[in-house]
């Protein structure tokens, strides 16, 4: 038959619009940085960015005075909020991050845009690089110790160009074997 070359045309043409591959890119956020930290990772609207994050940053001289990405630690046992913070809209003391200037959407309800935590995943809004910071009050990073250790992955929804070219290398190659 001419038109058995079809179906695997559609199979291919299906697996390779809707596989997306990502990679992890390894970050380790220093909670010493009064600032945020460039990541080198670029997002687009519709991308789907997860973040996995463990360690602790020790935000004061005590040795209880310290916190996990979430933000919760010995002394905080409940997310909390500080207007002096750098993104004062999301958890004290918690891993946040921003898309160029705007925070990214809030990891989960109440806690803030810009709340990124120990697992976040949410797809982004605004196109742009992805900052991280560790949410401490504005000059009070001196006091400051530890990390955070991350993972970053973006998946997009839209192919990439060399999933377009091998789309168009594949087609030909099918129709040649077929039988």
């Amino acid at each position: 038959m001419k038109m058995s070359y079809l179906p695997r045309i559609s199979f291919v043409v299906i697996i390779m619009l809707f596989t997306s591959v990502a990679t992890a890119i390894p970050f380790t956020l220093q909670g010493t940085i009064g600032s945020f930290q460039d990541t080198g990772v670029d997002v687009a609207v519709g991308d789907t960015l997860n973040i996995n994050a463990s360690g602790q940053i020790f935000f004061a001289n005590r040795s209880s005075g310290f916190t996990n990405p979430d933000g919760l630690g010995p002394e905080l046992s409940n997310p909390t909020f500080f207007g002096g913070n750098l993104l004062p809209s999301a958890v004290n003391v918690s891993l946040v991050g921003k898309i160029g200037t705007s925070p990214v959407p809030e990891s989960g309800p109440g806690l803030g845009a810009g709340s990124i935590g120990s697992n976040y995943s949410q797809v982004m809004t605004t196109a742009g690089r992805l900052f991280l910071a560790y949410n401490d009050g504005v000059g009070s990073f001196g006091d400051n110790s530890g990390f955070f250790d991350t993972e970053i992955e973006v998946s997009s929804s839209v192919p990439e160009p060399k999933t377009w070219i091998i789309l168009l290398f594949t087609i030909p190659l099918l129709l040649c074997f077929h039988k």
